[in-house]
């Protein structure tokens, strides 16, 4: 004997699990933040997503991930019935060039103690806008280029501001260095001997620096 019954449906999502768009931006003002944020949006499948931006490796309830860094970024989207699809492009987040110290000249006092005649010549690119320039630490700056002429001798901090107020701070302070103080050191006089008018005088003048 057979009995049937029925029917019976098969059912199934109403539709696949897909991600519809993946909107994103890009890090602003400094090269190094991490102020960048990717937004999925996914549909179909069974409700109850989990979003993932690094292909898989870590998932969250949350579709928006914000502070992210530069970089490449996988998404990934998995429903309740672990169900995935991945976004078919990979997400490249970019940043702000990053202020790209090349070189400095100095020019050391080569005159007397005390004399003005130091220079720092600092090359550089990169950043946003113009570059600004400072060699007290970031009081001062000086949209000149990178030439600093007519310096003591001292120490002097470098720090290079670009038009985000992003800044390069040299990790080593500079050095223009002078002659040493010329000193008197000692004064030995003989006198006239014998005679008026003789000339056997002498002075003698011991000096350093």
């Amino acid at each position: 004997c057979v009995e049937i019954s029925g029917p019976y449906t098969v059912s199934q999502p109403l539709a696949a699990l897909s991600i519809d768009n993946v909107n994103y931006t890009d890090v602003t003002f400094c090269a190094g933040n991490d102020n960048a944020m990717i937004e999925i949006i996914a549909s179909g499948g069974t409700a109850g997503y989990y979003y993932s931006v690094n292909g898989g490796a870590s998932f969250h309830t949350n579709n928006v991930f914000e502070d992210l860094a530069a970089g490449d970024y996988t998404v990934v989207v998995i429903d309740a019935n672990d169900c995935v699809t991945t976004w078919a492009e990979t997400i490249t987040i970019t940043e702000p060039d990053a202020i790209n110290f090349m070189s400095m000249d100095l020019v050391h006092i080569t005159g007397c103690f005390g004399d003005q005649t130091g220079e720092i010549h600092i090359s550089a690119d990169g950043g946003t806008g113009v570059l600004r320039y400072s060699i007290d630490g970031g009081a001062n700056y000086f949209t000149n280029e990178g030439e600093f002429t007519g310096l003591a001798a001292g120490t002097y901090n470098l720090r290079i501001k670009d038009g985000n107020a992003c800044i390069y701070n040299h990790p080593e302070a500079i050095e223009i260095t002078q002659p040493d103080l010329l000193v008197v050191d000692a004064i030995e006089v003989t006198d006239v001997t014998e005679c008026f008018d003789n000339t056997n005088g002498a002075i003698n003048v011991t000096a350093m620096g």
